[in-house]
């Protein structure tokens, strides 16, 4: 157990004096935090070291991690003030996280949570909020593990596509037939798209990464006619002089079919382009990937953008 840090004499005077002296041997418990402000050490409240946190140690990320490692904070804050559990960073145990993590479903989402408390605790400590980090060796659940299995298939893209409509046929095509993220597709502008016989989109990826993504035929003219009708937008996708946001993409989505998202859509496009012939290094170019770990038993020759090879089973009948 940690041990009560040297209390200098001049604390054990003033309104606390029935608190005011304990020694250093006595074991640093719970019941020990309300003594210990008593005793004038500053606290060190998890909401206040959560707003260091993301001041400091995160305004490196982009704005969407720094938004859901926010949120992850905020969920786990929440769980310690259900559970009773003083909001010291100092009282918080390995076992008070590993109560707090059987209560997450197995997802995605858990992993993300796991990887921003393994972060936060790591901070804490490096800046000796608390003496130990204690998540340091908690495992990160591999990524395969925790993800639900994305798998469409043709007939069920078929039927996506006939049934949307308008922005929402073109969000898809965003996201299907040049892999998009949601975040990148959303964010362009026209002026973002360079015409051709082929679309090319100049694309910012994750950690504002360029890229320039090349549409396949039948996907540029679709697309290009879809642009010619935006009068007086700068984004493909506007929404009081911005874009729309990715819950306004997810709602449209679940309208077409209850079980899909966006990143099913980014998904298929990546599995079903090398089904149909693309090999695994242009379709990970095209989807701003760092690693071919995933894909390299599918690869085979290409000579076209990976969103052509989709538009051999498919069609833009609106």
């Amino acid at each position: 157990m940690l041990k009560w840090p040297e209390v200098g004499a001049s604390l054990c005077m003033g309104a606390c004096a029935p608190y005011t002296f304990v020694s250093p041997t006595v074991p640093f418990t719970r019941d020990c935090i309300s003594i210990y402000k008593c005793n004038g050490v500053s606290s060190q409240n998890i909401c206040d070291k959560m707003d260091d946190y993301l001041e400091e140690f995160l305004f490196t990320k982009s704005k969407l991690t720094q938004i859901h490692y926010t949120s992850d904070l905020r969920h786990f804050r929440r769980w310690l003030k259900q559970a009773n559990i003083p909001e010291d960073v100092r009282s918080i145990r390995f076992l008070d996280v590993q109560r707090y993590l059987k209560t997450l479903p197995e997802s995605s989402s858990t992993r993300r949570r796991i990887i921003a408390l393994k972060s936060f605790f790591h901070y804490l400590h490096l800046n000796d909020y608390i003496t130990k980090d204690i998540l340091k060796c908690l495992k990160v659940p591999v990524a395969s593990k925790c993800r639900v299995e994305r798998k469409l298939t043709q007939e069920e893209v078929h039927a996506i596509l006939k049934k949307a409509k308008g922005k929402t046929k073109l969000l898809v095509c965003c996201l299907f037939f040049l892999g998009l993220r949601v975040s990148e597709a959303l964010k362009l502008k026209k002026r973002d798209v360079k015409h051709g016989i082929r679309l090319t989109f100049s694309v910012m990826g994750k950690g504002n990464k360029p890229r320039d993504v090349i549409a396949g035929k039948a996907t540029s003219s679709f697309i290009w006619k879809q642009i010619e009708d935006l009068q007086g937008e700068d984004y493909l996708f506007s929404h009081q002089k911005s874009h729309h946001s990715r819950w306004w993409a997810q709602r449209r989505l679940k309208k077409l079919n209850p079980k899909i998202s966006p990143h099913w859509l980014r998904h298929a496009f990546c599995s079903l382009s090398i089904q149909n012939g693309c090999d695994v290094g242009t379709v990970s170019i095209s989807m701003g990937h760092t690693s071919l770990a995933t894909t390299r038993r599918y690869c085979h020759s290409a000579e076209k953008p990976p969103g052509e090879y989709l538009e051999r089973f498919t069609s833009f009948s609106s």
